[in-house]
């Protein structure tokens, strides 16, 4: 065959085989993107959506601290919360009782 030929043919062949390849390309991609997903990271290259996720895990490594903190003592502060709105319930009903 004259070379001339062989472009006639390897043309064809060039341009299904890059077909194949940009659709190989994009399902390793995809499937990257899916198994990130699964793992809890991130896959958005969003400046503010990166900024957001690092803020939130500030506040988790706060709160972790707080409550892992020997001297926190967190159910004496949710009774004395629950004292204090029981308290103001009370007020509340007493006061609509006294008006009504």
């Amino acid at each position: 065959m004259p070379p001339i030929e062989y472009f006639g043919v390897m043309i064809p062949i060039l341009g299904i085989g890059l077909g194949f390849f940009a659709v190989w390309t994009d399902h390793k991609r995809r499937l990257v993107n899916m198994q990130a997903a699964a793992a809890g990271k991130p896959t958005s290259t969003d400046p503010e959506q990166a900024r957001e996720i690092k803020d939130l895990r500030e506040r988790v490594h706060v709160l972790e601290r707080i409550v892992t903190d020997g001297g926190y003592d967190l159910a004496t502060r949710i009774e004395a919360l629950r004292d204090e709105r029981g308290g103001a319930r009370i007020e509340t009903t007493a006061e609509a009782e006294r008006l009504g």
